[in-house]
């Protein structure tokens, strides 16, 4: 779910970025620099080392070399599409590559666009577009790891977030109807979607029913990309969403969140892969044990990366 709140919240920030941005000078190079500033030192550091450093040192990343130029290109997530999508060391970074096919394509659509208002519109009928083309692929047989992976099957966050952002900066009557959340349909939303994500944690028998992976695809992505336009739509306006999220612990999390998602496996195949000789033999006892390794790698690595390694490329956007 965390996967599909990043895509909303991600079309909803750099739409009104490019929005805001239209008519400026160096509309390109700005956006492009900083984002290569943001994104690029941390991702191809992480590839340097899982990729080059680990084989040398005899570690098993299960990172197959077919994949490696699927991720030097971010198009990753097409590989895991078509070749299967097994756990390793990086196969988290298939959401990188649909966010930065996205940085690719998004700026060029707001900026030739003739009117901001006719986008927003249009972004309604793209969102519907998408479910309406899972339907088509679905019924022709492609795979719910493909329809869940590809970049086209799986947009609905990034293009509706798009449409919050250029929302809240309409003028027009109305632009804002139905975007403020009614809590019971959003509580009753949120348990059909989680339902839907792992209904065999409740009734194992019904995983292999038909009709499961029908709303798994169909359903639980429109589902969960509305819930989390209420949200950060709600998280605009003063409320208590606005001020648990405004919060010096959540903002100290924030800005460590990228590194955060990108270091976050690596360290837990570290973890479970180490031998660890003081754990506990009661089993319960290790679980614990690994979490709280797990837990604080989890947070010490992104504070050491930003501190020591990204902050220094980010002086750097002075320059865009």
């Amino acid at each position: 779910m965390g996967v599909d709140l990043f895509f909303v919240l991600s079309g909803f920030l750099i739409t009104g970025i490019l929005a805001d941005a239209k008519f400026k000078k160096n509309y390109f190079r700005s956006f492009y620099g900083r984002r290569v500033l943001r994104i690029f030192p941390l991702y191809y550091a992480v590839l340097v080392i899982v990729l080059l450093m680990f084989p040398l040192l005899g570690a098993n990343t299960g990172v197959e070399h077919s994949s490696h130029i699927f991720f030097l290109t971010y198009t990753s997530n097409f590989y895991f599409a078509y070749t299967g999508w097994d756990a390793n060391y990086l196969s988290h970074l298939w959401t990188l590559a649909i966010e930065e096919q996205f940085y690719l394509v998004w700026p060029l659509v707001v900026f030739f666009a003739t009117s901001l208002e006719r986008l927003r519109t249009g972004l309604l009928w793209a969102f519907i577009s998408v479910t309406i083309l899972r339907l088509i692929l679905y019924f022709s047989g492609v795979g719910y790891t493909s329809l869940y992976l590809g970049t086209e099957t799986h947009c609905d966050g990034l293009i509706i977030g798009g449409y919050l952002a250029l929302s809240v900066r309409s003028l027009a009557q109305g632009a804002l109807k139905g975007l403020r959340p009614n809590k019971l349909v959003a509580g009753i939303l949120l348990i059909i979607g989680i339902f839907v994500l792992d209904e065999a944690a409740f009734f194992p028998a019904w995983d292999t029913h038909p009709v499961v992976p029908f709303l798994r695809n169909m359903i639980m992505l429109p589902l969960w990309a509305i819930l989390f336009v209420w949200l950060i739509y709600a998280a605009t306006l003063p409320s208590l969403i606005n001020r648990i999220f405004s919060h010096n612990a959540m903002r100290w999390f924030g800005k460590y969140s990228y590194a955060l998602y990108v270091l976050h496996l690596p360290i837990a195949f570290l973890v479970l892969h180490s031998q660890i000789y003081w754990l506990s033999t009661q089993p319960r006892i290790a679980e614990l044990e690994l979490f709280i390794l797990y837990f604080g790698g989890s947070i010490l690595s992104p504070f050491l990366s930003w501190h020591l390694y990204e902050k220094h490329f980010l002086k750097l956007k002075r320059f865009f």
